[in-house]
């Protein structure tokens, strides 16, 4: 791993950025599924972990930099679809 490689994807929330960054071929399977909200709305959800950096800023002033591997949850809404 390269040691400032451009990540795949950023997510900031609480102060923290989190990194995701391509893996070196650390695998873990998705696990997911559909919820019906209404009778024309859907959610499909998946949970999986990811290899990346956190970043936070202490109240000091000072940048924390950690590599670590942290559980993600990916959520998307459909809405007019229905099955069949």
């Amino acid at each position: 791993m390269k040691p400032r490689e451009k990540p795949l994807l950023t997510v900031e929330s609480d102060g923290y950025v989190f990194e995701i960054l391509a893996s070196d071929g650390l695998a873990i399977p998705l696990h997911g599924g559909f919820i019906k909200l209404t009778s024309k709305e859907y959610a499909v959800v998946e949970a999986t972990y990811a290899y990346g950096r956190i970043r936070r800023e202490t109240s000091k002033g000072k940048l924390i930099e950690v590599d670590d591997v942290e559980p993600v949850m990916f959520i998307a809404e459909y809405k007019g679809w229905q099955a069949g």
